[in-house]
């Protein structure tokens, strides 16, 4: 039977005109290929794997130099970014501009492999008090809706912050340490 379709198919052939002939040739050799190779290829091959190519290259381009995956370990950002979630991290996000108070960022402190993020709540020049279970910035107390474990400062602490640093604070105060860091600490900017 498969022999009698092939020579009705070339019986047919004769009697087209060429570019019927063509369009006819290609869709019979698009029923010889199976089902999944089509899916997973596509009709044209070496388009699939140009765009492959194209995506891998793209992919290790943003991943090297743009967006740093991360994952957060320790519960000093919690809840508003538990043990365990993965993340990414905006390397381009201060290239123009500066960090802003309330902007949480990812700090190298021990090389590229481990880094804290934490919440910047000091910009240079501001003066912190670390007061009981409040921050206050120039003298005014500081609104933080994401902080839910409040914790205390023991004792009252003040900072002035220097210049080309900024200050920075976890959201979980039961856990987390606070420091001025350096704006060459800073890699990035989280994105959610």
């Amino acid at each position: 039977m498969c022999s009698n379709l092939k020579t009705k198919s070339n019986e047919l052939g004769m009697f087209l005109m060429p570019s019927e002939k063509n369009r006819y040739m290609s869709l019979e050799a698009e029923r010889e290929v199976p089902w999944w190779i089509r899916v997973i290829v596509g009709r044209r091959p070496s388009r699939t794997l140009l765009r492959v190519v194209l995506l891998v290259i793209g992919a290790m381009i943003v991943f090297k130099f743009i967006l740093l995956p991360i994952r957060v370990i320790g519960q000093s950002m919690a809840p508003t970014y538990n043990n365990g979630r993965p993340n990414l991290v905006n390397r381009l996000a201060y290239l123009g501009s500066n960090p802003r108070r309330g902007d949480v960022v990812s700090l190298r402190i021990i090389g590229e492999r481990h880094m804290w993020l934490k919440r910047v709540i000091g910009l240079p020049g501001d003066r912190i008090l670390l007061q009981g279970d409040r921050v206050w910035i120039n003298g005014e107390p500081l609104e933080e809706p994401y902080v839910v474990f409040p914790g205390r400062f023991r004792p009252q602490q003040r900072f002035v912050v220097e210049p080309h640093h900024y200050f920075v604070i976890g959201d979980n105060r039961d856990v987390t340490e606070y420091r001025q860091i350096m704006v060459w600490q800073i890699v990035g900017k989280v994105l959610f």
